[in-house]
């Protein structure tokens, strides 16, 4: 049958070719224009129709999902969706709600949830139908979790000086850990943290005999954050009388056996005829030899401490020392000050008291 086409196509196209009559090159032209004409009118009319009686009527359209609604255990939060004039809402069931309860009050969506939920997924569906009556479905995904917690962790005792590695607890939570990160308490730091795995950090004690607090934010994958705070308590050992230092011995840094902090310059050059062969130089520069670059205090030279334990007010306890101001080295300014402070004893740390006096 193939063939049998094959050849009257043939035979009808070669038939069709002997009736040609050939008519001038201007009107062959004006002739293929006018098909051209017929045939895009003729498409236009198809396509029409094909567009008016082929096409879907829309009654509804698709659903639509929203972002996600956060609300803590035991609160309520409301979203609002932006409406067409005219646009009237409903609540509509498509999904069983099994940690709280929706309402609509004024085209807005309230979600109150259930009281001791840690965690919790519902699904609230909100029809908005416009003045044509065609409608959406607006579905909203609900998180409940509970609110953030704050957790005390044991108090770690430290000498001054040492460093310990401590974990936060990752089972609080009911999701799947997600990160963790050092945070400001509030207080004064005695001691340097550095994360060293993802809810791990090391804790360097200072040299200062004080209580520390470190706190750690733990945050699960449904972003509940809680935080963990450390107490440190970081200990120093306390030396008898007669305290006594000449600074006759290698610098630059006095010895660690009788003070804590090492920023001043231990030498046996700077002073002019000292009563000793060596002297401590407050010189404005840090303990690695940097100016500090700002106004205020700069040089601490902090003692070890003492214990006075076997002494009262009527015993005869005193401090002396010598100073030169100059010697080898610069004029002190006007505003230069020299200031002698003592640290009271105390039982619990106090971070808003003035503890030097």
């Amino acid at each position: 049958m193939r063939i049998f086409h094959t050849l009257l196509f043939l035979c009808c196209f070669l038939s069709s070719k002997a009736q040609i009559i050939q008519v001038p090159a201007e009107i062959k032209h004006r002739v293929f224009n006018e098909y051209k004409k017929e045939q895009f009118a003729k498409h236009k009319k198809i396509e029409s129709f094909n567009n008016r009686y082929s096409s879907p009527i829309v009654t509804a359209r698709d659903l639509i999902e929203e972002d996600l609604f956060v609300v803590i255990s035991g609160e309520s939060s409301t979203v609002c969706p932006e409406l067409e004039d005219g646009s009237t809402t409903a609540i509509i069931d498509c999904a069983n709600l099994n940690f709280g309860a929706a309402s609509l009050m004024n085209n807005c969506l309230t979600f109150t949830s259930n009281t001791g939920v840690d965690i919790g997924m519902d699904t609230v569906c909100v029809e908005v139908c416009d003045s044509n009556m065609v409608c959406d479905t607006l579905q909203y995904p609900i998180l409940i979790k509970r609110a953030n917690g704050l957790f005390i962790q044991t108090q770690t005792v430290l000498d001054a000086g040492s460093n310990t590695e401590l974990c936060g607890d990752t089972t609080l939570f009911e999701g799947n850990f997600q990160s963790a990160q050092i945070v400001g308490c509030g207080f004064e730091d005695f001691g340097t943290t550095v994360n060293s795995t993802e809810n791990c950090f090391q804790y360097f004690a200072g040299t200062f005999s004080e209580q520390d607090t470190i706190c750690l934010l733990v945050c699960d994958q449904f972003s509940i954050c809680d935080t963990l705070v450390y107490p440190f308590l970081i200990v120093q050992d306390t030396i008898g009388l007669p305290f006594f230092d000449d600074f006759s011995y290698d610098g630059p840094y006095p010895t660690n056996d009788l003070w804590l902090t090492n920023d001043v310059f231990v030498n046996n050059t700077l002073g002019i005829n000292p009563p000793s062969i060596g002297m401590a130089t407050f010189d404005g520069l840090n303990a690695g030899g940097t100016p500090y670059g700002r106004a205020g205090f700069s040089d601490f030279l902090v003692s070890t401490y003492l214990d006075l334990s076997p002494y009262n007010s009527d015993d005869d306890v005193y401090l002396s020392f010598f100073i030169q101001p100059k010697g080898q080295g610069d004029n002190p300014e006007e505003e230069d000050l020299l200031i002698l402070e003592f640290k009271n004893v105390r039982a619990t740390l106090d971070f808003g008291s003035k503890d030097w006096q």
